[in-house]
């Protein structure tokens, strides 16, 4: 075996393991890989040439002369001829849910006439259903320069799409919603309509109706749209397809204000006949309500196996308006202004006993938020929780827009591990070379460039859908290709930067899922959840990484992608 330290690949150190370190070989082994490069991705940064694989588990990694024995009873033995494995990527926040419940989906649009038009012809097609439900990727590109549609008039804009069919358009996050004027009848939303803390229906008080627009927590006012089960079983699959070719083996999958829980019986389903191919974990929305919480302890219990599990509560921790988001954007056109309401939480003694009560119960908490001063609060709310809870516990921090940097060692200290996405979204392929197309998460960049061995530990997610692009090594590049010329040239830091960036991808995501004891790296007695790739990530050109393709995904030992 060999080991690379703060991401240096050293020197080949061949050791005997000893029987203690291997699991016994004393039957037969479903198979064996050697003659390539095993990245274990281990805290320990060791690096094997073969590895044996017996009931989904890892039982052996070493070199090739101590893997003898075991290749002597593997029923399967793979010649990697050099190539490379890694531990299969993790996705510890994934949306998918969101663009395999809707009908159709709008992007790129930058103006409302094409809108409307991309939008009737879509719900045309919407046949034997009460309510069509579209996505719209990037709403601040479509009313950029025309505010008032954003917030006055998109009922009306919606009526041009249909009068006799209701329609709900719902952003990407899962933040806004419009509806036509069919809709606010389906769900039965009109200007008296009662609005839970920390949502809003927008008004147009001159004439006494809604004007079209709904966000925050009243996204909570239109979640039951139900019949699309077969819908979303078809699209799950379709992307887990894609995710497995690109080397994903357990992703977490979010829910936002608008979705149903109709996903969770459909992963059930997906696990009980075979079809599930991915490890997921997932969460339940609490609020500030006892009942969010008894609901979260419902379905943890229902959906608890290794494949799908419900383990976790998402909060929302503050709004997106406030002096960094969509205030001043819409603030002229609001009937009441949201300056007061920053936060869905009425003091940061609620938010505390919230933290304490889902933690006491041995849950994680998925803290959504947009900007520094909420990271404040929910820091404030980890202490708490950390100081009057005797059991050890991890939380995650998401949305992961503003960190003062003097906070780092409390992450450690509280328990929490933040998830970043490394580029920004709407970038393409085609415009990798071209600084100007893309930018990379700046903060992300000079924490890891200070201090390559730091101990803080980050998580990093595609942030799919929102951002467009879903190959892994895509992201990569575009990060690479972001750094500074002098770094790009240095290979050392290179490698060393490389490392962190797969840690974020592997163990590190799988740290934040709480599944790090199974999977995350390549380890005796963890599951044998790994790809093997055409190239070597650490040794290849920092401008080829996107170039790097995945030939094989095994999740607990079985194939479940190969590139024909």
């Amino acid at each position: 075996m060999r080991c690379f330290s703060g991401g240096l690949l050293i020197i080949f150190i061949f050791v005997f393991l000893s029987g203690c370190e291997n699991k016994q070989n004393d039957e037969i082994i479903d198979v064996f890989f050697e003659n390539g490069l095993i990245y274990t991705m281990d805290n320990r940064g060791t690096v094997s040439e073969s590895m044996a694989v017996k009931d989904g588990e890892i039982v052996f990694l070493g070199t090739v002369n101590d893997g003898e024995e075991y290749k002597n009873k593997a029923r399967e033995v793979v010649d990697l001829d050099g190539k490379i494995i890694l531990p299969g990527f993790i996705d510890p926040c994934t949306k998918i849910m969101h663009k395999c419940f809707a009908d159709f989906c709008v992007e790129g649009v930058k103006d409302i006439d094409s809108f409307v038009n991309i939008a009737k012809n879509e719900v045309k097609n919407c046949f034997g259903k009460d309510i069509c439900v579209g996505l719209l990727v990037d709403p601040s590109t479509l009313f950029l320069g025309n505010h008032r549609a954003y917030l006055n008039d998109m009922k009306q804009i919606l009526d041009r799409v249909s009068t006799e069919k209701a329609v709900i358009i719902f952003s990407m996050d899962g933040k806004f919603a419009w509806l036509n004027s069919k809709a606010f009848e389906y769900f039965d939303i009109n200007f008296q309509t009662p609005v839970p803390w920390g949502g809003e229906i927008c008004l147009n008080n001159k004439i006494r109706e809604c004007s079209g627009m709904i966000y925050g927590n009243a996204l909570d006012l239109v979640t039951m749209i139900n019949g699309r089960e077969d819908k979303i079983m078809s699209g799950f699959l379709d992307w887990q397809s894609k995710l497995n070719s690109f080397g994903y083996t357990s992703i977490m999958v979010l829910p936002d204000r608008g979705f149903s829980n109709l996903s969770f019986d459909v992963l059930k389903n997906l696990e009980d006949s075979g079809k599930l191919n991915i490890r997921v974990r997932s969460a339940n929305i609490v609020k500030n309500y006892d009942s969010d919480i008894e609901k979260l302890a419902e379905n943890s219990e229902k959906y608890n196996s290794d494949m799908f599990k419900v383990d976790s509560a998402k909060i929302y921790i503050n709004n997106i308006f406030d002096e960094r988001g969509l205030l001043p954007f819409i603030g002229p056109f609001m009937e009441k202004s949201y300056a007061d309401k920053l936060s869905y939480w009425e003091s940061q003694e609620d938010l505390n006993k919230i933290y304490a009560k889902i933690n006491s119960k041995k849950k994680r908490i998925y803290a959504d938020y947009d900007n520094l001063s909420a990271t404040r609060i929910s820091l404030n709310a980890c202490e708490y929780a950390k100081n009057n809870l005797p059991n050890d516990f991890r939380n995650v921090i998401y949305s992961f827009n503003g960190l003062n940097e003097n906070d780092i060692p409390l992450f450690n200290e509280y328990g929490i591990i933040p998830i970043v996405n490394i580029v920004s979204s709407n970038t393409n392929i085609g415009n990798l070379q071209n600084k100007n197309h893309f930018s990379v998460n700046e903060q992300f960049k000079s924490i890891f460039m200070s201090d390559l061995d730091s101990d803080f530990k980050v998580a990093i997610s595609l942030n799919f859908p929102d951002n467009s692009i879903l190959n892994p090594f895509e992201q990569i590049q575009m990060f690479v290709n972001g750094l500074p010329v002098n770094i790009r040239k240095d290979s050392i830091k290179m490698k060393q930067l490389l490392e962190n960036i797969i840690r974020g991808y592997t163990l590190n995501a799988a740290y934040s899922m709480n599944i790090d004891d199974v999977t995350g790296s390549l380890e005796v007695g963890k599951f044998a959840d790994f790809m093997i790739l055409d190239n070597d990530i650490f040794e290849k050109d920092c401008k080829n990484i996107c170039q790097i393709k995945v030939i094989t995904t095994y999740l607990k030992g079985n194939v479940v992608y190969k590139n024909k």
